[in-house]
């Protein structure tokens, strides 16, 4: 899209690609190059392709005429019928594993070769090591959405059996119906078959560009930070927009290790009376709303309920309410009516977030919606860009050190600080969960 108004790029898109297969395969020219991508193409590909023959007209094909079929028959019946049916289930399960393998392979050389265009490099053990999880994680995939469509397919063949065997045994061909139900089960496969091929072509980029999942050392449990799309966490709405009361306890069960959902609004029923803290639920987890209460992250102190709960700023903007001439709550949104700005740097450090012990941490999380294309200039676009400019290029004017972090990372810091770190907090964003392909040993399954 080019400029404020949207403008859908047709042809663009085909003279990028073609660009960048020249600049990866002619510059400079690698014949070594050719062929390391081309294995990875082909392994991407493995076992996935058909069976080429070629058919002369001029030959015929006289089977009939010999006795080939008999004497296979005569000979299968002189076959222990024991030996027969071992035979035959070695072959059917050595043709179920050579699928499944050739499956995982193609899941790893998905992740190979899409190494190998974005960072126009020929490597194999590199991107193979560095993507094991996220490869393996989509063959597990692949093998239930083929599970699915297996179950799914036999589903909607049942009526066209019934059909069938109903005509045999009425001695009625119902050919109607028959070929109508054969034609709808072919339509219906073929559009669940294209609609997990588009998935799965898009899936490979997007698990290669985020990776947003974090390991921690000697666990094999994935972890994750946690944001509720509504405010409404744990049920805190009052029974509006969630629902599960126990909600804080499946995140902690299934590896969250920090919610950043808070604050919302004064008024808001999901607010808590707690503001601007850092800090780890006080009531049981399995109870709606649990993050009502809660005890401060303090210096020396090890959290021992996981998530916590990082919120952001919360506070009456006195400038603001005096010239609306009506009460203006700063809760860290980014808005178009409430863009990015210094005067709104300044509430949120005067929220004064921080570990209990380590005031000059200070934490800000703020929140905006970025799939709104309504809000594309406060978050991506002039506004945005000229807070940054103000933002860094102030700084040392101000006396700040500024840290750009991700979730991950904030909550690593914030642990960090409970465990008596101090100085550069930039140094502690890996400190307790990190990247799966920073871990120093490959995550194993949690007993």
């Amino acid at each position: 899209m080019n400029g404020t108004a949207p403008n859908i790029e047709i042809l663009k898109p085909f003279s990028e690609a073609v660009e960048l297969t020249k600049q990866i395969l002619f510059r400079p020219f690698d014949l070594k190059k050719w062929f390391i991508i081309g294995f990875a193409a082909w392994l991407m590909h493995i076992g996935a392709g058909g069976f080429n023959f070629s058919y002369r007209p001029n030959q015929r094909v006289t089977l009939g005429h010999t006795s080939f079929w008999t004497d296979a028959t005569d000979t299968l019946h002189q076959i222990p019928f024991w030996i027969l049916i071992t035979c035959i289930s070695f072959l059917i399960v050595l043709a179920i594993g050579f699928v499944i393998l050739f499956a995982w392979l193609r899941s790893r050389g998905r992740f190979v070769f899409t190494d190998c265009i974005v960072r126009n490099r020929a490597a194999i053990a590199e991107p193979w090591r560095e993507f094991r999880r996220q490869g393996n994680s989509f063959f597990l995939l692949s093998l239930l959405v083929g599970l699915g469509l297996l179950t799914i397919a036999a589903a909607l063949a049942a009526p066209v059996a019934v059909i069938l065997f109903q005509g045999r045994a009425t001695h009625h061909g119902h050919h109607f119906f028959l070929i109508s139900g054969i034609l709808l089960w072919i339509a219906a496969i073929f559009v669940m078959a294209i609609a997990w091929t588009l998935i799965a072509h898009f899936m490979t980029p997007i698990m290669y560009r985020h990776r947003c999942l974090a390991g921690e050392e000697g666990s094999g449990q994935p972890r994750y930070c946690f944001v509720h799309g509504n405010f409404a966490l744990a049920n805190s709405a009052e029974g509006r927009c969630c629902g599960v009361d126990s909600e804080m306890k499946i995140l902690a069960e299934t590896g969250c290790y920090a919610d950043f959902t808070l604050p919302t609004a004064p008024r808001h029923p999901s607010q808590t009376a707690k503001i601007n803290s850092l800090y780890e639920c006080a009531l049981p987890l399995e109870e709606r709303a649990p993050q009502r209460k809660g005890v401060d992250l303090r210096l020396g102190r090890e959290p021992q309920t996981l998530p916590l709960i990082i919120q952001g700023p919360l506070l009456i903007d006195l400038k603001r309410s005096l010239t609306a001439r009506r009460l203006v709550i700063e809760n860290g949104a980014i808005t178009v009516p409430n863009p990015l700005s210094l005067h709104r740097l300044s509430l949120w450090k005067q929220a004064q977030i921080h570990v209990q012990g380590r005031p000059e941490w200070l934490f800000i999380k703020l929140h905006c919606h970025s799939m709104d294309p309504t809000q594309k200039d406060v978050v991506i676009g002039g506004a945005f860009r000229k807070f940054l400019e103000e933002l860094v290029g102030g700084a040392e004017s101000r006396k700040e050190i500024l840290h750009f972090v991700t979730t991950r990372e904030m909550a690593n810091i914030a642990l960090a600080a409970c465990d008596g770190k101090d100085g550069n907090p930039g140094e502690y964003r890996d400190y307790r969960f990190k990247r799966f392909k920073d871990l120093s040993a490959p995550l194993r399954k949690t007993e």
